[in-house]
């Protein structure tokens, strides 16, 4: 992996042409969301949704075939900046998973994956729209894994020694459900209808999009105690790793490694990885994850790291409320730095701007369904 932020940040820029045809899209996108929704013999919704995709069709062939009259031909020749024209599809994305939520809810609709279609190509184009050099191949990670041998094996034993805790007879040890369990487990069951089917409902403040994960576990393995447990192992498993990523980055290799293997053979932390009465198991990887990425960020001045902290604390919201304790730290750390070390905050203000904006775009849907 390298990183570049020297790099020119303007990429080839995209036509008025393209930006129409994806307006189209989302459209035609519009009206068939209407028309799904809509009963048959609905005099009312027919007429509007059916409009949009003829507006919508209308506009793609403008796109595709037309021209624009002589005193608009500049309009041709406009290029809009890459970054700009994937920030507006992230937020074009982002408004349509919000519709298509609202529109699913007042038509009681219980599958919600065309929501988190859109949502994730939210997020995605987001991501794609704040570079600055950051290049990934196989090859570097390739010398990267030559070059730190002993450490990544270390950490490969350690993460097998705290997953097999963590795994070793999951569905006997403990040997009972506690009730908050069999609460959990009921109301996983539920998570086929309203209103846990919608993926940012919440219910005691876990997400709605975590129980539907752990109703696959449930559908896949039977309704029995490892089924329940599994998603609880696997979050404190990835724990580990996910510690000693910011563990290394702040402090080094050794205090990752020493880190993670204090977490590894944790009581408390095992304990809480084999029940699923509590969901702050998964904060446990979620945060270490997103302080990684932000920090990481800021350090090498590189704004997609930033997004992806405020992508992944976005989507921990549909976790549990770990997520709001932290954007409340995170808002307090920010307010500081901006009072107290203007002059360096200056200098990774776009760092600051991706990750905000990320957790806000991302949150989105969560609002709207809260208000």
């Amino acid at each position: 992996m390298r990183e570049d932020e020297s790099a020119p940040l303007t990429k080839p820029g995209v036509s008025l042409r393209t930006i129409l045809l994806f307006a189209a899209l989302i459209l035609v996108a519009v009206g068939q969301i209407l028309l799904y929704v809509a009963p048959i013999n609905d005099e009312i919704v027919f007429p509007s949704a059916g409009w949009y995709v003829v507006a919508g069709a209308a506009l793609f062939g403008l796109g595709l075939w037309g021209r624009l009259p002589a005193r608009f031909a500049a309009l041709n020749r406009v290029q809009i900046p890459q970054e700009r024209a994937l920030l507006l599809l992230a937020l074009a994305f982002g408004g349509l998973a919000v519709f298509t939520m609202l529109t699913f809810l007042y038509g009681s609709e219980t599958v919600y994956t065309p929501v988190l279609i859109f949502w994730a190509a939210s997020g995605l184009s987001y991501l794609a729209a704040w570079g600055g050099g950051w290049s990934f191949s196989l090859t570097g990670l390739w010398n990267w894994l030559k070059r730190h041998q002993a450490e990544w094996l270390a950490l490969l034993v350690i993460f097998g020694l705290g997953l097999g805790l963590r795994m070793y007879e999951l569905g006997e040890l403990p040997k009972v459900i506690d009730g908050d369990e069999g609460r959990v487990g009921l109301n996983v069951l539920s998570t086929r209808e309203m209103p846990l089917a919608n993926p940012f409902a919440l219910w005691e403040n876990f997400g709605a999009l975590y129980m539907q994960a752990m109703y696959l576990s449930v559908k896949t393995f039977g309704q029995n105690p490892f089924a329940l447990r599994l998603l609880p192992a696997l979050g404190g498993s990835l724990a580990i790793p996910s510690v000693y990523l910011l563990g290394r980055r702040l402090a080094g290799h050794r205090v990752g490694l020493i880190s993670a293997f204090l977490l590894a053979t944790s009581h408390t932390h095992i304990h809480f990885s084999r029940i699923s009465s509590v969901a702050y198991i998964q904060g446990t990887w979620l945060v270490p994850l997103e302080l990684y990425f932000l920090v990481s960020g800021l350090q090498k001045k590189s704004a997609r790291r930033a997004a992806i902290a405020g992508v992944l604390l976005a989507v921990h919201y549909s976790v549990y409320l770990t997520a709001q304790m932290m954007t409340g730290i995170l808002l307090v750390y920010t307010l500081l730095l901006f009072l107290f070390q203007r002059a360096w905050f200056l200098t990774v203000r776009r760092q600051f701007a991706a990750f905000w904006g990320g957790l806000f775009l991302m949150l989105l849907p969560e609002f709207t369904y809260i208000l």
